[in-house]
């Protein structure tokens, strides 16, 4: 990356509210429509800045941070053991990538690609090969995932609020090959 573009690195307890903030900021802008408008408008930074430092603090989980030369984080990719084993996959997966949120301004910048990288990096280094995601069905950006080695292995139905909402999985088989 060069010096203009943000750095990737583990994320610290004092990024939580920084991490919150760009969580929330991309769920309001990108996912009206999938989620209900009033559950947008509830979203909370204390909640999620609470989420957040369980993750950085989680013996299993990880968590990643885009900061740009401001410093300001402008991304950030949380990850840990799949949590989901009731779904019904194509393959099978001990890692889920558990967020995966960049800034509007800080897009097209490979921040994305890097953030996913990085926690396949963090799955590798705990000897973990295999690692999938859960995103909205018809997101506009779940062309990213293809692109980066990311095939549809499941579909499953959730509720966010009071709306029932389609989410397909993607997955990768193993990231050592096809992420790093």
């Amino acid at each position: 990356m060069s010096e203009n573009q943000p750095r990737i690195r583990p994320a610290r307890p004092a990024d939580a509210p920084a991490m919150a903030h760009v969580h929330i900021a991309t769920w309001r802008s990108d996912y009206r429509g999938f989620a209900p408008d009033d559950y947008l408008a509830a979203l909370s930074i204390t909640d999620e800045q609470r989420f957040y430092e369980d993750i950085i603090g989680g013996p299993e989980t990880m968590a990643f941070v885009a900061e740009d030369c401001a410093p300001r984080v402008v991304g950030l990719s949380t990850c840990g053991p799949y949590r989901d084993e009731g779904a019904l996959l194509d393959g099978e997966y001990s890692a889920e990538l558990y967020n995966l949120y960049v800034a509007a301004d800080a897009r097209t910048s490979g921040v994305g690609r890097e953030l996913v990288r990085a926690a396949a990096r963090g799955l590798a280094s705990r000897g973990v090969r295999s690692m999938m995601l859960w995103t909205f069905d018809g997101y506009a950006s779940n062309s990213f995932y293809p692109r980066l080695g990311g095939r549809i292995v499941g579909r499953r139905q959730a509720m966010i609020g009071n709306k029932r909402v389609h989410d397909l999985a993607f997955g990768w088989d193993d990231t050592l090959t096809s992420l790093l």
